[in-house]
Formats: structure tokens, C-alpha cells, sequence
């Protein structure tokens, strides 16, 4: 793993530094003509800048590295963790100065508020009396942001396709194949998810394909054709359920125009038997010598 150097990660803290390094010969010129002038100013040493250690690991809720977790530094990403879920960094800074190191927001974790290290940085004195910067330390366990989800899928075909349209029909979950619709024309499946994101379950409907021995019943169209829904997961784990109702159409207006056309052959039908029993009813009449005035 590589040690980089952050030299002042933030626009204010390069501003110091900079002043730092170029106050220390200023005051120096400053302390010998105070000196010379008046005997009495004591000479002032620049704030040293020591270089502390900064050392990030990051695990999630089974003790697994978390890598590309992003690494702050007084509020900005200066980082990530490798592979090992590691970040190690040198800053340079004067005893004494403010430093928070964090870990940022991810998408696939839950990271907890207190993932936050550093405050005042300190010396401590090694054991041949030396100071020593006190390293900053930062070690968290994130949690999975992933969910459990059920989707249940129920079709129905109507009385114009047959249950048997429903039946067998490819459930894609983002485009890939992970069920198929039953007997019942059911199906389901499982997976998970982040919430917050969007996933889309289409069906992939079958179509009519003619052949030499078809005749018009056979045909169909069925719609809606392929349809697919757009879900956007909730922040608990639930059933996700959807109700699809296909239909033919073409089918439901051949069967509407057959019914007009029974309807119409049977009013026509009541009128020629009305008629012809009027006739015959006329003809009775007439036959048993009654005279219809009217």
C-alpha cells in the first residue's frame, strides 16, 4: 500500500503552510533588526510543521474490507481505501491545528455518524525524549445498505386469448431472464436492491407466428405487448406485487361485430315470424268467415 503526502489538502491550509514557510526567515530578519535597534526584542523560532500519520480502515458488518471508501479531510475527499479496505496518508500541519478526518456517504453502505476521527493534533514524547506526532487513527465498520425484495407477478388472458397465453411467459428482471409464469399464469422471484434505486420487470409476451394449418382461430394478438415496469425500491424490505390483464383486441372486435351480426339476424328473425303469424292469423280468420272491419 502507497503513502501519499497530503500537502495542505484544503485552499486554507495550503495558505498557512505557505505563510509558515515564508514567515520563518520574515521573522528572523524582523527579530536581528529589533535586535540591533533596540537590545531587548528576543529572537521568535517560526512554528515548526511536523508530519502526522493519517491511517483509515474500513470494514462492513462481517468483518470484510470495504474498499473505495471515500476518505475526507476537513470535509473534502482527499482518497480512497484499497483493496484491504486501508487509507494511509502523511499531512503536514503544526501541533496544535484542527484536523477531521471521515469517511463519506456510499451507495452500497450505511456508514454511522461517528466515523470521524481526529481534533487537535498532538506530540507525544518518544523514549529518547524526541516529540513525536500522535498519528491520526480512524477505524469504523460500515453496515450493507442492500434489502430483500419479493416481486409476485399474476396474469390473467381473458376470454379471447385462453389461460394458456399466460403460461410460460419470460419474467426479466433489468433485462435478464429469472422467471417464467406457471400454470396459473404466475410467477416470482427475489433479489436486492438499494433503496432509492430503480429497477424495471418487464414480460416477454409471445406472438402469433402463422403456419400452413392455421385458421382464423388461431391467430391472436395480445396485448399490451411486452410490458415492463419501472419500480423504485422502499427503505424496508417488502413484496413488490404486480397485476397484469392481457387482452386480443383484434379477437374481442371479430367477437363484437359476430354478436351484431346475431342480433341483427335474430330482430330480423322475430319480424318474419311475427309477420308470417300475423298472415296466418289473418288467414284463420278468414277461413272461420269473420270480417276484420278494422
Amino acid at each position: 500500500m502507497t503513502t501519499s503526502t497530503l500537502r495542505d489538502s484544503t485552499a486554507h491550509r495550503l495558505s498557512r503552510l505557505e505563510w509558515t514557510r515564508l514567515a520563518g526567515p520574515l521573522a528572523v530578519l524582523l527579530a536581528l533588526l529589533l535586535t540591533a535597534g533596540c537590545g531587548e526584542q528576543e529572537k521568535k523560532a517560526a512554528p515548526k510543521v511536523h508530519q502526522f500519520e493519517i491511517n483509515v480502515s474500513v470494514s462492513d458488518e462481517n468483518d470484510s474490507p470495504v474498499a473505495e471508501a471515500p476518505v475526507l479531510l476537513d470535509g473534502k475527499t482527499v482518497g480512497f481505501t484499497d483493496r484491504d479496505g486501508l487509507f494511509e496518508a502523511v499531512i503536514n500541519e503544526q501541533a496544535g491545528a484542527q484536523v477531521e478526518v471521515a469517511i463519506g456517504k456510499m451507495d452500497e453502505y450505511l456508514v454511522p455518524e461517528d466515523a470521524v476521527a481526529g481534533g487537535t493534533l498532538k506530540l507525544s514524547k518518544s523514549l529518547d525524549g524526541k516529540k513525536k506526532p500522535v498519528p491520526i487513527t480512524l477505524q469504523t465498520s460500515v453496515r450493507s445498505a442492500r434489502k430483500d425484495y419479493l416481486v409476485w407477478l399474476d396474469t390473467n388472458c381473458g376470454k379471447y386469448l385462453g389461460s394458456e397465453k399466460c403460461q410460460n411467459i419470460p419474467v426479466k428482471h433489468n433485462d435478464q431472464v429469472v422467471a417464467h409464469t406457471d400454470e396459473e399464469g404466475q410467477a416470482h422471484f427475489s433479489f436486492q436492491g438499494v433503496p432509492g434505486d430503480k429497477v424495471t420487470v418487464s414480460l416477454e409476451t409471445p406472438t402469433y407466428k402463422p403456419s400452413a394449418d392455421d385458421d382464423e382461430d388461431d391467430t391472436f394478438v395480445m396485448k399490451p405487448e411486452s410490458p415492463s415496469y419501472d419500480i423504485e425500491l422502499g427503505l424496508d424490505s417488502e413484496v413488490l406485487r404486480i397485476t397484469e390483464e392481457f387482452s386480443d383486441p383484434v379477437a374481442a372486435a371479430k367477437a363484437k361485430k359476430k354478436a351484431k351480426r346475431r342480433r341483427s339476424y335474430r330482430r330480423a328473425k322475430r319480424r318474419k315470424a311475427a309477420k308470417k303469424a300475423k298472415k296466418k292469423e289473418a288467414k284463420k280468420k278468414k277461413d272461420d268467415g269473420v270480417i276484420d272491419l278494422w
